[in-house]
């Protein structure tokens, strides 16, 4: 496994066979840059997603509120235009190559990362590899948010929050979370660069 950055200074890990998969789900402050450069979303609109899941400062998160700092309640279709924006080759993961990257990420320890990464992901780096013991931990694989993946042609959720954040029993390697509504509060997205 190698660490590298985005095209906006965000951490990917590379796993060999598979891409390189963002390092946690998508932020809002990756995802406030693109609505900022393209125009695509409205005030109202972004307004509507906070409120389902508010910010909070990438300085100022801890443990009881990290899920925060990600971009949640968005549509698979609205994630599919930040991947496009963000450049060629970026996608949402598949159910394969989500469960895949869960299982590469085993019971490695959290390496230190000596890149470029921008100023907000060093930040959150650094406070979550200071509360995680692996990098299942760090990249929030467990304990992160359900997350959007394509299986087939449809799009179902991924993922094992922490109880308090979202009771739930999801074991991500054989449930999958389909969805009644697909706009809710503990919903985001994290994108592969294949």
């Amino acid at each position: 496994m190698k660490i590298t950055v985005d095209e906006i200074g965000s951490p990917l890990i590379e796993v060999k066979g598979l891409g390189a998969i963002n390092a946690w789900p998508v932020t809002k402050f990756q995802f406030e840059r693109f609505i900022a450069e393209t125009n695509s979303f409205g005030d109202k609109w972004y307004d509507a997603v906070l409120n389902l899941n508010p910010r909070v400062s990438y300085k100022h998160f801890d443990v009881d509120n990290y899920e925060k700092l990600f971009m949640a309640g968005i549509r698979p279709r609205e994630a599919l235009e930040f991947a496009h924006w963000l450049g060629p080759g970026y996608d949402l993961l598949t159910v394969d190559e989500w469960r895949a990257f869960y299982n590469a990420l085993g019971v490695h320890t959290v390496p230190e990362f000596h890149g470029e990464l921008s100023i907000s992901a060093s930040h959150i780096w650094n406070q979550l590899a200071r509360q995680s013991n692996t990098l299942k931990d760090l990249t929030l694989m467990h304990n992160g948010l359900i997350e959007w993946v394509k299986k087939g042609s449809k799009f179902v959720g991924l993922g094992s929050p922490r109880a308090s954040f979202l009771h739930n029993v999801f074991n991500p390697m054989t449930d999958e979370w389909v969805p009644l509504k697909d706009r809710v509060f503990y919903l985001g997205f994290r994108l592969i660069r294949r």
